[in-house]
């Protein structure tokens, strides 16, 4: 991208719709990433988790930036940057135990990335969870319980032995309805899904 003041990229920024198509354009870019922050304008921060490259970033850039999110669209954006770098797996273990909503929202999405893409992970590694999740789930606000929710399907959708534990769970526990369209029985009973894990 051309090398323009921090300014007019503020400007081009806020014209944008598309975040995300205007950060292709761009390209990847530490340096800049850092400055777009550096503003504390919210779009620029959301911009900035778009040009980061994952390779070059800190765990305590990480953890400053996951402290500073503080919206919701901001803090999903960070934890879609963390999930990118080698840190997501030991960030999604500190950060399911926090206070902070935010941040506890964002340890749960590292968790059903994990569940979801984690190659070679150990059932043992996830059953814990389901359990956490079991009697954490009605505790939470609705937007730490909806990537709850999404955590708790992609573990039991591992495997058949997790698919099993996670069945029992939900059948036996009354983790409710996030909203009228989920009920957990019923996404991971599917016939497709069973068809694929056996």
């Amino acid at each position: 991208m051309p090398k323009i003041k921090i300014d007019e990229l503020l400007i081009e920024i806020h014209k944008s719709t598309d975040l995300k198509n205007l950060a292709k354009e761009w390209g990847r870019n530490h340096s800049l990433a850092l400055k777009l922050w550096e503003t504390r304008d919210p779009r620029a921060r959301l911009m900035a988790t778009q040009v980061e490259e994952p390779p070059k970033v800190k765990e305590d850039q990480l953890d400053s930036w996951m402290k500073d999110a503080d919206f919701w669209d901001l803090a999903d954006a960070v934890s879609e940057l963390i999930s990118r770098t080698p840190f997501a797996f030991r960030k999604m273990q500190e950060y399911i135990d926090t206070r902070s909503e935010y941040i506890k929202r964002c340890g749960y999405l590292l968790l059903g990335t994990i569940a979801k893409n984690g190659i070679g992970l150990e059932s043992s590694v996830f059953e814990n969870y389901l359990e956490r999740i079991q009697k954490r789930f009605s505790l939470e606000v609705p937007r730490v319980r909806e990537v709850m929710a999404d955590a708790f399907i992609a573990i039991g959708s591992r495997n058949i032995e997790l698919n099993e534990k996670a069945l029992r769970i939900a059948g036996k526990l009354d983790l409710g309805q996030l909203s009228e369209d989920l009920n957990f029985t019923e996404k991971l009973s599917t016939q497709r899904l069973q068809t694929r894990l056996r």
